[in-house]
């Protein structure tokens, strides 16, 4: 929050924390919204995030059939249903455990399912909403530890090697997905799904941002 914060609080009309329905499951929170006369931009940001591994994470339910179609529409991408979670000594019905892959590899620090939950809500938001923007400009912004006023304290200076290596595998791991297929692979589901297939396009856009090149 004190990330995109400090990067967008200078510009004029930014939103921060823009909900939106995905027609899923729960309501999407992104980080940050703009919309001006040709275009709507969604910011998610990321800092301490991409340090925690995402290799087996709780989905709910309802996304399982989203996956299943997505994996038809994009080959590349694949999910494994890993079983229950267990709470309180029982199985929780409700979600599963999941394990996201790219080309047959584990994605283990980008956060793939936040990002699918984030284009199905912007997604229906184009489809439903009269005054939505045709263009989507996605820019993620994860913070870059370059410098060295980052590693001022010890502990954390002990860390450096590490630090910037998960950072570079997080980077890696989101380079390897097509976003404007994957964007487009989802949009096509949410139409299918709402009754609104052939009714409108989109124009997608996705950038990669650190909190130099962000503005």
């Amino acid at each position: 929050s004190r990330l995109i914060y400090e990067c967008s609080k200078s510009i004029p009309g930014f939103c921060f924390e823009k909900q939106l329905p995905t027609r899923v499951g729960h309501t999407a929170n992104l980080d940050g919204y703009l919309s001006s006369p040709t275009e709507d931009v969604f910011v998610e940001a990321k800092c301490r995030e991409i340090y925690s591994s995402h290799k087996t994470i709780e989905v709910s339910n309802v996304y399982e059939e989203i996956y299943k179609e997505l994996q038809k529409l994009y080959p590349e991408f694949s999910f494994k249903n890993n079983g229950r979670p267990i709470k309180n000594g029982k199985e929780d019905n409700e979600h599963f455990k999941c394990t996201f892959k790219f080309d047959g590899e584990e994605i283990v620090h980008f956060d793939i399912k936040q990002l699918i939950c984030h284009f199905l809500a912007i997604s229906a938001n184009l489809l439903e909403n009269e005054h939505a923007n045709k263009k989507i400009k996605f820019v993620y912004l994860i913070f870059n530890p370059k410098y060295n006023t980052c590693f001022e304290n010890e502990k954390i200076s002990s860390y450096r090697e590490r630090i910037i290596e998960r950072r570079n595998k997080t980077i890696d791991e989101i380079g390897k997905f097509d976003m404007e297929q994957l964007f487009k692979s989802i949009f096509e589901i949410q139409a299918k799904r709402l009754g609104l297939e052939g009714k409108k396009d989109s124009l997608f856009e996705f950038h990669l941002a650190d909190q130099d090149n962000y503005k």
